[in-house]
């Protein structure tokens, strides 16, 4: 593990392990209002990430989140999915590299939930594998996604991106 010391939560001041911007208490209030959020009170980005957690993401990332949002905005529900998948892909790839230090150029989210199975518990990979599993299906034009099933994928992608990008 790459912590010892501590710091200073983003959010509330309390103490947290200094690879985290936020603490325990603060992080479970973004997961909930994360899972909260109706498409309808989104706008942009700062509706749902604090700007400290925005600030730590590539342009590529943001501008693929914002799509993700304009997807939800038009009704698109399929291409939410797909937004979403191309998003925990590109974010599964960049914890790999920049957090785990792994130095492999993964070519497919299969690729990299295999190499996280070597960080992580089991449940948090079979998670990211059902999501995977939804994005072949989007892909493959084997199913096309209601609003309610998009919606709860989109809060499920948006709650492993706050967890990636809360630990620093």
């Amino acid at each position: 593990m790459k912590f010892t010391t501590m710091a200073i939560c983003k959010e509330c001041g309390n103490a947290t392990y200094d690879y985290l911007l936020l603490c325990r208490n603060c992080f479970r209030n973004l997961i909930q209002t994360i899972n909260t959020l109706r498409p309808s009170d989104v706008h942009d980005l700062t509706d749902i990430f604090p700007s400290y957690i925005i600030e730590t993401m590539d342009d590529f990332l943001q501008k693929d989140l914002n799509e993700a949002l304009n997807c939800i905005a038009f009704e698109l529900w399929t291409a939410t999915v797909l937004m979403c998948s191309r998003i925990l892909e590109s974010s599964l790839k960049i914890h790999l590299n920049h957090d785990l230090k792994c130095e492999k150029d993964f070519s497919s989210i299969g690729e990299c939930i295999t190499a996280l199975d070597a960080y992580y518990p089991p449940e948090f990979t079979d998670h990211l594998n059902k999501l995977r599993e939804l994005r072949n299906d989007a892909m493959h034009g084997e199913k096309r996604f209601s609003s309610e099933s998009a919606i709860v994928i989109w809060h499920r992608v948006f709650i492993v991106i706050a967890w990636i990008y809360n630990n620093i």
